[in-house]
């Protein structure tokens, strides 16, 4: 891995600058020493000509983890996990099958499952989610001394 990188870093400024013709030849190399297709090696070359990605902004992140066999949602906020909540046990303490909770929010069984796995979601699918079980939920952040808080709204947006 680290053999590519240095590669692709040699080549970076040489492919920047160069024609067609010559930048042609710099995608056949480096797929040539790489094993690589053309398209990720001319990916790989623009994403190190841009340089490091921007660090990524704190605020409100929703992450799967997994378990013995059980799934949550963990909300960061900030870097510090701020609730962990385990929608499927959600879903069955409110009585409901995937089947149900699907008719309520007018989509397929398939798309509840999805959901109960999927690795993160917005918090309008949560919203969702949670006022098809008749649930309520409310959004609270606090900034030093101010606390603020937010009911989810239920219901899709217009477009």
């Amino acid at each position: 891995m680290a053999v590519r990188r240095q590669v692709t870093e040699r080549l970076v400024k040489s492919y920047q600058k160069g024609s067609r013709a010559e930048k042609s030849a710099l995608l056949d190399q480096l797929c040539r020493v790489n094993g690589w297709h053309r398209d990720h090696a001319r990916k790989a070359l623009r994403q190190r000509a841009a340089g490091p990605p921007p660090p990524r902004r704190p605020g409100i992140r929703l992450y799967r983890q997994y378990s013995s066999g059980h799934s949550f949602t963990v909300v960061f906020l900030f870097g510090n996990i701020v609730v962990v909540i385990d929608l499927a046990a959600l879903r069955r303490s409110a009585g409901l099958t995937q089947v149900q909770l699907a008719a309520n929010l007018h989509v397929g069984q398939a798309h509840i499952s999805k959901l109960e796995r999927q690795d993160d979601m917005l918090i309008s699918t949560l919203s969702s989610y949670l006022s098809g079980l008749g649930a309520q939920a409310q959004i609270v952040v606090e900034v030093g001394a101010q606390t603020l808080t937010s009911e989810l709204e239920v219901g899709r947006r217009r477009r």
